[in-house]
């Protein structure tokens, strides 16, 4: 049901009637308006090329919306914080350093002494269980390792709120599902704010404590989800609760995906 229980959290983070477009393009989402929960899991769904992606770059400061502001803790997000952690779907990791190495190269921008960072990093990989692998390579690691290499290089810099950018769609189903799980383990124990991207339904109505629909260029509806998660995706209530959500989303056809790429590759946006 929507919105039911929302409010016995604080908001971290606050959406206001943002738009955002792409360059040669009309709107891709207009008049955005949501709140992200402190300690929450939510997730924003929607076909590909929904604007799902943009949206998350903007919450991150990294792109500007053409609208309306975007705020964390009421401090409005213009540019990349370490309080925004941002995890892509590919693993951009540097092949020539350790899982280590990778998950202190942060702190060394920060000029966090070398003792200090290391330890930290060692924490941030025993967080996603990783602490036998640290001296690793990426080429060494699975592609589910690699990717909880990239999500200890954000968890190392403590964020307020972790940004999850369909970062389990090139995992298998069983990759999948442990990294998942993995995830959830975190974010219970740090108490940390996870905003997750997918276009998988059944991943955000079971995963999440709430769900964003959007569609069209706008929220369709917000999804308040209880129970114990991961949810049970073969229980018949939520089998249904995942039919009708899938029926508000209207996919692109192949060509409206084909061009938004394009506008993708030749903008950087």
């Amino acid at each position: 049901m929507d919105e039911k229980g929302s409010g016995r959290r604080q908001k971290i983070m606050s959406i206001e009637n943002v738009s955002i477009q792409r360059a040669f393009s009309g709107p891709i989402l207009e008049n955005i308006s949501f709140d992200v929960k402190a300690g929450e899991f939510l997730s924003i769904v929607g076909a590909s090329g929904a604007g799902k992606t943009s949206l998350l770059l903007a919450m991150a400061g990294l792109i500007q919306p053409v609208s309306g502001k975007i705020f964390l803790k009421n401090d409005e997000v213009t540019a990349p914080r370490v309080a925004i952690g941002l995890v892509y779907q590919s693993y951009a990791l540097f092949p020539w350093r350790t899982a280590l190495e990778n998950v202190e190269f942060g702190l060394e921008l920060q000029d966090v002494p070398r003792i200090k960072r290391r330890q930290m990093a060692i924490e941030a990989l025993e967080l996603v269980g990783l602490s036998e692998d640290k001296q690793k390579y990426p080429i060494e690691l699975s592609g589910g390792m690699q990717q909880r290499v990239a999500i200890a290089r954000e968890l190392v810099n403590k964020p307020d709120v972790l940004l999850l950018d369909e970062v389990f769609s090139a995992l298998d189903i069983l990759t999948r599902r442990q990294t998942e799980e993995q995830i959830l383990h975190i974010q219970k124990k740090l108490g940390i704010t996870i905003v997750l991207v997918t276009h998988m339904v059944d991943q955000a109505l079971a995963l999440s404590d709430r769900a964003i629909v959007i569609s069209g260029g706008a929220i369709k509806r917000i999804i308040q989800l209880e129970g114990k998660t991961p949810r049970s995706t073969d229980a018949p209530e939520f089998r249904k609760l995942l039919h009708s959500t899938e029926a508000m989303i209207k996919p692109l056809s192949k060509i409206e995906i084909f061009m938004k790429d394009m506008e993708t590759v030749t903008t950087g946006r």
